[in-house]
C-alpha cells in the first residue's frame, strides 16, 4: 500500500519497527490496519492464516472514486523444495459511500459483481508494484520469553523481490518462494542462531 505519486491519503499505513514485530498481538494488529484472512490454500487440504493491510487513497483522476489494492488469487503450497506463495493483485476503484457502507473487499472471487470494482481501463495499466520481504532473525525461546538485549542482529532486514506492471485485465501477479528467500537471507551460514522469520511481503 506504501506509494510514491503522491496521492491524498485518505487512509494512512503506519510504519512498523523490530518492537512491533515481536510482540504482535491481534489487538495491536487491528489498530495497524491489519485484516485477517483464511484464504492462502496450502495444496494439502488445510489453509494457511495470512493477513493483510493496505492503505486508501484518493483517486486524482476522479476525486468521487477512492484506491485501494485487493487480491483475486493467493495460494500456498509447498514441497520439499519449496514454499511458495502465489499471489495476484489488483487495483480497485470504489465511490465515498461504497466504501463507507461495505469497504474495500480484501479478496475479489471471479465472477462475483465485486469485479466490476477492478480497473481495468488504460489509465490504470502503467500501474507498477514493486515486492520486497521483510525478515528478522528469530529469537530462541528462552530469548523470546525472558527478553533479549538488544543487539546488531536483531535489526529488520528488507529484500526487494520483483516488479510487476497491473495489465489490462487489472491484476499483476507475484510467484514468492519463501524459502528461497529465507535461504539467500541467511546466505552461508546455516545455524539455527541465523534462523530468519519472514514477517512481512
Amino acid at each position: 500500500g506504501l506509494h510514491e505519486r503522491g496521492n491524498e491519503e485518505i487512509v494512512k499505513l503506519t510504519e512498523e519497527g523490530e518492537s512491533d514485530i515481536r510482540n504482535r498481538s491481534e489487538m495491536n494488529d487491528t489498530a495497524n490496519g491489519w485484516v485477517y484472512l483464511h484464504s492462502a490454500d496450502s495444496g494439502y487440504g488445510t489453509s494457511k492464516k495470512i493477513s493483510i493491510r493496505r492503505n486508501v487513497v484518493m483517486d486524482d483522476c476522479d476525486q468521487r472514486y477512492q484506491l485501494s489494492m485487493g487480491m483475486t488469487k493467493c495460494v500456498y503450497s509447498r514441497t520439499a523444495v519449496s514454499r511458495v506463495v502465489d499471489v495476484e493483485l489488483c487495483l480497485i476503484a470504489m465511490e465515498e459511500d461504497e466504501v463507507e457502507s461495505g469497504g474495500f473487499p480484501a479478496i475479489i472471487i471471479e465472477g462475483s459483481d465485486d469485479e466490476a470494482l477492478i480497473c481495468v481501463g488504460s489509465d490504470r495499466v502503467h500501474t507498477c508494484i514493486q515486492s520486497s520481504a521483510v525478515l528478522i532473525p528469530a529469537l530462541e525461546t528462552e530469548k523470546a520469553a525472558f527478553g533479549a538485549a538488544p543487539n546488531e542482529n536483531d535489526t529488520l532486514k528488507e529484500i526487494p523481490l520483483s516488479r510487476g506492471m497491473i495489465g489490462r485485465d487489472g491484476n499483476v501477479r507475484f510467484r514468492i518462494d519463501v524459502k528461497k528467500i529465507l535461504d539467500s537471507a541467511r546466505g552461508g551460514d546455516r545455524t539455527e542462531q541465523m534462523k530468519m522469520e519472514l514477517v512481512k511481503l
